[in-house]
């Protein structure tokens, strides 16, 4: 957004500003975020006055006998430039929105010009729906992210675990109990419409019913019984519908995650193509019934804010995406991490086309 565009523009609330000996710092500390140099003291009425108070015209009125209209419209281009103005325009958020989110609106005040607005970052969010699969340690950990981001609306489906820190969940005999205990959690201080099923996904079509129901921008899948073929299944039907798919699991030790953007990136398919990883898929086929998606503590919990943190990429755009096109790697015993490479395969008989194939032989 042009600077001509501020209604009534601030130092954003996350910079303290300290007014030194010709200069000006904002923020205060070791790592503060930038210093000034204003040896003649001409800028720091301005700095003073940048409040949120005032218009543009009445900072400049305000300003005349020691700066110029221009040399405000220039250091308010620098300033914005740099990310440290927001607008002061009064946001359509609650109170109770804003005091509950503060926390994420100071994180999107680092993001970027004024021009990428919190404001708009949260109010996206609320508007997003997830499909969650799989509420082990990992899906229980991205639920409660989602949650606390003020994510409009999560359907999430298990067929046997669901891993809350909640003692209303002791004694639970069935997945179904466990689900709903789960759910009430998630509904205790949030305003997200969270709903859970306990079911099985036995096949492609058991997925595909899943995301139909269930509607959403975008899948993370995370679900226990991480044998490839539910990856397959809800790959192929996030392609043919054309919805963002995040996937992760956590196996020895070892984290790994991928993302599909349906159009523009590779898919699973892709991903695990004989021609590309022939050991990778080798091994994969030999897989089906087990149960190697195990994560404990905080490795769960790391990983699943991972991923919710790469869904803020895909769906926001606040930053490139990591897995966009690279399977991401991570060993929680030494914190090593590692990106493997994959591409939108022209032959690929779930994402490729005509064109693609063309482009793929060339």
């Amino acid at each position: 957004m042009s600077v001509q565009l501020m209604v009534r523009p601030r130092i954003k609330e996350i910079f303290g500003v300290l007014l030194l000996a010709r200069r000006i710092r904002l923020d205060a500390g070791e790592g503060y975020a930038a210093e000034i140099g204003d040896p003649e003291g001409r800028y720091r009425r301005l700095v003073v006055l940048l409040d949120g108070s005032r218009t543009i015209g009445h900072l400049k009125d305000e300003l005349r006998d020691v700066l110029t209209p221009r040399e405000v419209d220039n250091a308010l281009h620098e300033l914005d430039e740099s990310g440290y103005l927001e607008d002061a325009v009064e946001p359509d958020m609650s109170r109770d929105e804003l005091e509950g989110y503060l926390d994420n609106l100071s994180f999107f005040d680092l993001l970027g010009p004024m021009g990428e607005s919190k404001y708009r970052h949260q109010r996206s969010l609320k508007q997003l729906r997830v499909g969650l699969i799989g509420m082990g340690d990992i899906g229980s950990n991205v639920a409660i992210a989602l949650a606390q981001l003020g994510v409009g609306v999560v359907r999430a489906v298990d067929f046997d675990k669901v891993h809350f820190s909640d003692p209303n969940r002791q004694g639970s005999t069935s997945a179904v109990d466990e689900l709903e205990a789960g759910v009430s959690h998630l509904r205790t201080g949030f305003d997200t419409d969270f709903a859970a099923s306990a079911r099985r996904i036995r096949w492609a079509e058991d997925a595909a019913d899943f995301i139909d129901d269930a509607a959403p921008h975008v899948v993370v899948c995370v679900a226990d019984k991480l044998d490839g073929f539910i990856n397959r299944w809800v790959n192929n039907a996030c392609v043919d519908r054309g919805i963002i798919m995040i996937a992760g699991s956590v196996a020895a030790g070892i984290g790994n995650a991928y993302s599909v953007t349906p159009g523009r990136s590779g898919c699973y398919n892709c991903l695990v193509a004989e021609k590309r990883a022939p050991k990778f898929a080798q091994e994969l086929s030999c897989t089906r019934g087990s149960d190697f998606n195990v994560a404990n503590g905080a490795a769960g919990m790391f990983h699943a804010y991972f991923l919710v943190y790469e869904m803020l990429r895909l769906t926001l755009g606040i930053a490139p995406p990591l897995t966009f096109n690279r399977l991401f790697e991570i060993n929680f015993v030494t914190f090593e991490q590692h990106f493997t490479e994959f591409r939108k395969l022209g032959h690929c008989k779930v994402c490729g086309t005509a064109s693609d194939a063309a482009d793929d032989r060339s």
